[in-house]
């Protein structure tokens, strides 16, 4: 009798202990896969990070009569926080000062193509009319400027697709002098200039402006998906193994 009670009380601890430690899994595994589904943004990386070739001015990336843009894709989703151009003194200014005044850093979707009777035919640039964000910001006056400026702390969500990131003065904007853009050392795949409000044009001479764009990657739905159908399955086989 004393055997078989002690069998029977060890089988019913043994029952409790595994009860207990799916318990336990289960809890771990659902830690888990929240963690999946809900993104922090302490896990942001730079998604484009063209980086600074040198502290030399970009000519012809002045912001008086055009504005600037290049293109970069995304082969999955992201929330991007922040879309930031490197700018720069020009050290031929004329005046000690700079003097302060907004411009404006713009997101677009997609690619237009200029009609054949455009001056610079066919040439792909942004599709103006689908604009993502924009945002306008301010250079600090002084005698010098070196940093990146532009969008910082958004909340975009961007599916895969193309994009054009725009360095805009603006016709509703005050006219900015003696700034332009840092040159990238590792270029984006393409760049345009939209001259005086009306033509894009893509010029080899143009410099290349430096560009960084910051966010975190998004589960894909299908991931998400097949995560939570592993966890059911997994569920059920632990409920159905016998003891």
């Amino acid at each position: 009798m004393c055997k078989i009670k002690s069998c029977s009380t060890y089988f019913t601890k043994a029952v409790k202990f595994k009860e207990n430690l799916m318990k336990r899994t289960g809890i771990v595994l659902s830690l888990v896969f929240s963690m999946c589904l809900v993104s922090h943004p302490a896990f942001a990386v730079f998604l484009i990070d063209t980086g600074i070739a040198d502290t030399q001015f970009a000519n012809q990336t002045d912001f008086i009569e055009r504005d600037l843009y290049g293109r970069f894709v995304l082969n999955s989703s992201y929330k991007v926080s922040d879309i930031e151009g490197y700018f720069i003194r020009d050290p031929e200014f004329l005046f000690p000062d700079i003097i302060p005044a907004p411009l404006r850093v713009s997101l677009y979707k997609g690619d237009a193509f200029n009609p054949p009777d455009h001056p610079s035919p066919n040439v792909r640039h942004p599709d103006l009319n689908n604009l993502v964000a924009t945002q306008n910001f301010s250079l600090p006056g002084g005698e010098t400027v070196s940093g990146y400026y532009g969008i910082t702390g958004g909340n975009l969500s961007l599916s895969p697709g193309s994009y054009w990131v725009g360095l805009e003065r603006g016709e509703d904007l005050p006219r900015v002098w003696g700034v332009g853009a840092g040159v990238a050392q590792a270029p984006l795949e393409q760049y345009h200039y939209l001259y005086d409000g009306s033509y894009f044009f893509d010029d080899p001479s143009a410099k290349q402006f430096a560009l960084r764009v910051q966010g975190h990657a998004v589960p894909e739905p299908l991931t998400v998906s097949l995560f939570g159908s592993g966890l059911l399955s997994l569920f059920a086989l632990r409920r159905k193994r016998p003891l």
